[in-house]
């Protein structure tokens, strides 16, 4: 199932520098999201239990208008 999702999304990012060559307006502009997320487990009798992990992801930027945008991202 992940591997399937991985592949479309892949194959979205493949696709969208022919769909920005076509236009003179970028139209669509991806970009990679990366960070740090920080966990604090609580209720599991072992004090100051620190989680860290590392979060990986992708965005797609639609401009609507000029002042206007649609950006859905996939961590």
């Amino acid at each position: 199932m992940i591997r399937k999702i991985f592949s479309a999304v892949a194959c979205a990012f493949l696709a969208v520098p022919a769909a920005q060559a076509q236009s003179e307006t970028q139209f669509i502009r991806t970009s990679l999201v990366a960070g740090i997320g920080a966990n604090q487990i609580d209720g599991d009798q072992m004090a100051g239990y620190f989680k860290p992990g590392l979060i990986l992801g992708a965005a797609a930027r639609f401009s609507i208008s000029e002042k206007l945008a649609f950006q859905p991202e996939v961590l």
